[in-house]
């Protein structure tokens, strides 16, 4: 019973840890909880994301369906804070390798993907339904 807490209570800290990680959240909450979003772009008719400037060097997407609910999230920042990040990662998710983790929702689970590009780093947080995966979009990351 007691690991059975300690789990859960580590699986609320990593949602509510990591950058406000709202995945599998609504638009709505989210925009309460950060304010009006920075921009607003849109990837197809049915696909959209919001984007927050967190700092001078930190941003923050959030990706929508038609649904309204966050089923991507990204973290774009320079390699100055990447100890800090995968740290986190480290101690809040389940790590699979050197560029994944994972953690377990009530509708399934979020999968944490590192990648590394020129001038920073990339980390995306996409929902693994239980009967579906949410479908990737292509982007300028």
């Amino acid at each position: 019973m007691k690991r059975i807490i300690i789990l859960i209570s580590i699986m609320l800290l990593s949602i509510i840890g990591f950058s406000q990680n709202f995945i599998n959240q609504s638009k709505k909450d989210i925009i309460r909880v950060k304010g009006s979003p920075d921009f607003k772009v849109d990837v197809t008719k049915e696909v959209y994301y919001i984007a927050y400037k967190a700092n001078e060097t930190k941003y923050e997407l959030y990706y929508f369906d038609q649904s309204e609910i966050c089923y991507i999230f990204a973290v774009i920042d320079n390699y100055k804070y990447l100890t800090e990040n995968v740290k986190d990662l480290n101690e809040n998710y389940i790590k699979l390798d050197d560029t994944t983790w994972e953690y377990y929702m009530k509708d399934g689970k979020c999968v944490a993907k590192l990648t590394y590009f020129e001038s920073g780093f990339s980390i995306l947080f996409t929902m693994v339904y239980e009967n579906k995966v949410a479908k990737p979009v292509k982007t300028m990351l």
